[in-house]
């Protein structure tokens, strides 16, 4: 912690809680222009920028020496890397975790291991290990896209119709384009002459 040296009596303080104190019984209290010089607040931001270089001077450098002056001059100048700001989602589903953690069971069970309740816990422990291992993310971008058309929402309703009407009647279409194909086999098998 900083020592704090007393404007008025020259007193070193060991802390700003010891400074409060010895300002309030010496000399008769403190404002907050007299806390704001000791604390070093408010000298705008380039004096927290030349505290923050002067901070930065005397922590020790690679081999035990001071960081040069150039350097953090250069650092200062250089604006951050900026951050993305992409939205990570996370492509691996609980039930594949459970799978992740059934295989090793199921090789224990083949052998005639019977699994308690702890065993099958500490297996699901291992699946969400190796899900997180060997899961992945997307990354993707944190604005949405604005379509500015009726006719695009009007395609969007009928594209979701689409597929409730397909997840409903996916078994009854397959059926009949099963039946269409081995109608077409049976045409083509027939030869020519004998289809007169």
């Amino acid at each position: 912690m900083a020592e704090i040296t007393c404007k008025i009596c020259g007193k070193v303080c060991k802390s700003l809680q010891g400074w409060k104190t010895h300002m309030s019984a010496t000399h008769g209290g403190y404002n907050d222009d007299d806390l704001a010089a000791v604390a070093g607040i408010g000298g705008g931001e380039g004096d927290i920028r030349s505290r923050m270089s002067a901070f930065a001077d005397t922590l020790p450098g690679i081999e035990g020496e001071s960081a040069p002056q150039e350097k953090s001059a250069k650092s200062a100048s250089v604006p951050p890397t900026p951050i993305d700001s992409g939205r990570r989602v996370r492509a691996t589903p609980k039930k594949l975790k459970k799978i992740l953690g059934g295989i090793p069971a199921k090789i224990l069970e083949e052998t005639g291991i019977i699994l308690d309740g702890e065993d099958h816990d500490a297996l699901d422990e291992a699946g969400d290990f190796l899900a997180d291992i060997f899961g992945v993310e997307f990354s993707v971008p944190e604005s949405k896209v604005v379509v500015e058309s009726r006719f695009y929402a009007i395609l969007w309703v009928i594209g979701m119709t689409f597929l409730i009407y397909a997840k409903h009647r996916f078994s009854k279409v397959l059926i009949f384009i099963k039946a269409q194909s081995e109608k077409t086999e049976e045409t083509t098998a027939v030869p020519a002459d004998e289809r007169d």
